[in-house]
């Protein structure tokens, strides 16, 4: 029997992930999950960082498709308001991934039964399922707490703080969080930021079902809530990143990469030498996301918090940053603190400091040396923090970060809310407290205790009988019968 009729009728799912990197990582984490429960991928691409022909196999059970665009066709997210990126990003590809479905359902995919899975956020996808009849499942790459926040967001897409109630509403919905927790956005373009958020939820909610990147342990209650309102069938197999697929293929991460590996090579031998040269829990990991561009006030303040808490620390200034080519000039000098990636010996035991663009984030919190991270609490890296026992250093900017901080600060217990001045900026002597707080003393202490806990629990969740374990069945079961 030839290789194409050993396939008649087998399954065949399309991913669709959206080309942020924080929605992006867990979906190709999802792919490699679902191959190694030999299900056939296409993996639909939005946007690449390198070209690609219209078609790319990978092997046998893998496939790679361009909807045609590149990375100048769709505007840097960056550059824009998040959710007038998502509004365009949404605009463009429906046609495209229309004419996509059409050909592969015509030709390569006409015996297969087809399901589509896409990021909540890429709802043009949910739209062309709907209309093909193609059975779709949701991935929701944040919380179950954000989720029912953002169902709490008024016509404007702000939470309206002011008006009476509304604290006490957030609470009976989501207890221990604050109204200044809520998602945010920016609200230059309320118009889109409202028809956004309306379609991902619409969405949502009439997928086939919804996998949550979380685990039923760690947001049991608010799971339930969800699920006993109207709702898909919900799968939280979190942590996405954790499983063991021992997947031979990772062609597909490197269309996703702007650095070459090899210099992405150097700078992990620079972070991993540097930690191996400080004793165990004492380095301050710092890490504060892609998105958002920090200013020379932010970083000097950052810098200076850091020289003065006395802890050795690790710092990722990437690309995101403003003014980081000059960093080392923020640095108090003359002290032996810093040496930057670019010109310093890292394994020189006199600095203290280590600034890097770039660091192998997983492998970094996964190293004895490391007592603390200091995040902007995207839930990938907040996740990761606690798969490793790490306690964190919360300093949420925007989206879901602030209210995935709540949790980690006040519902977990396993971090601290950086406190900032009183229009929201930074100031050095409360930078050096909190790390002080989280890594000395017997409240450090503690947090770590619940940190470790928490590591535990989440490697319980995905052993043999484990909760992320077993709705992992589940779902490969339901998607079966799709």
């Amino acid at each position: 029997m030839d290789e194409n009729r050993k396939r008649d009728g087998k399954h065949h799912l399309v991913l669709v992930p959206c080309p942020l990197q924080g929605h992006l990582n867990p979906m190709l984490n999802l792919a490699s999950i679902f191959r190694s429960k030999g299900f056939a991928i296409t993996l639909v691409l939005v946007q690449s960082a390198s070209p690609l022909v219209a078609t790319s196999r990978v092997s046998d059970d893998f496939f790679l498709e361009s909807l045609g665009g590149s990375a100048d066709d769709i505007s840097d997210a960056r550059g824009l308001d998040l959710m007038r990126f998502l509004n365009e990003v949404n605009s463009k590809c429906k046609l495209p991934f229309r004419d996509c479905l059409t050909r592969l359902r015509m030709n390569r995919l006409r015996d297969c039964k087809l399901c589509v899975v896409h990021d909540a956020i890429m709802y043009f996808s949910g739209e062309v399922g709907d209309e093909m009849e193609i059975p779709r499942v949701v991935l929701r790459t944040s919380t179950a707490a954000n989720f029912l926040g953002l169902s709490m967001l008024n016509q404007k897409a702000c939470l309206p703080a002011q008006e009476d109630g509304a604290e006490k509403a957030i609470q009976e919905l989501i207890p221990s969080i604050r109204a200044r927790d809520m998602p945010v956005f920016d609200k230059f373009c309320p118009e889109t930021t409202e028809r956004v958020l309306a379609q991902i939820h619409e969405s949502t909610s009439t997928a086939s079902g919804i996998i949550w990147n979380t685990l039923h342990t760690l947001e049991q209650t608010l799971l339930h809530r969800i699920q006993s309102s109207p709702s898909p069938p919900i799968f939280p197999i979190g942590p996405l990143h954790k499983y063991q697929t021992h997947d031979p293929h990772h062609h597909h991460r490197s269309l996703f990469t702007t650095e070459t590996s090899a210099h992405h090579e150097e700078d992990r031998i620079k972070c991993m030498s540097f930690l191996d040269t400080h004793p165990p829990g004492s380095v301050v990991y710092v890490s504060t996301g892609s998105l958002v561009r920090l200013s020379r006030s932010e970083l000097a303040e950052i810098a200076w918090g850091l020289a003065n808490c006395g802890q050795p620390f690790l710092w990722v200034v990437g690309p995101s940053s403003e003014h980081n080519d000059d960093i080392a000039q923020l640095i108090p000098s003359g002290e032996g603190v810093l040496g930057a990636a670019t010109h310093c010996d890292h394994r020189a035991p006199s600095k203290r400091g280590l600034a890097v663009a770039w660091a192998p984030q997983k492998e970094v919190l996964a190293h004895k040396s490391v007592g603390c991270f200091w995040t902007h609490n995207g839930w990938n890296s907040t996740l990761e923090s606690m798969t490793e026992g790490v306690p964190m250093l919360c300093w949420p900017r925007v989206g879901d970060q602030r209210i995935i901080a709540g949790f980690v600060s006040r519902v977990w217990r396993v971090g601290l809310e950086l406190e900032c001045d009183g229009d929201g900026g930074l100031e050095r002597e409360r930078i050096s407290r909190a790390i002080e707080r989280v890594m000395v003393g017997e409240e450090g202490r503690e947090i770590k205790k619940r940190a470790l806990e928490m590591k535990e629990m989440v490697e319980l969740a995905l052993s043999d009988g484990g909760c992320s374990s077993q709705f992992l069945g589940k779902l490969v079961d339901f998607i079966h019968l799709l």
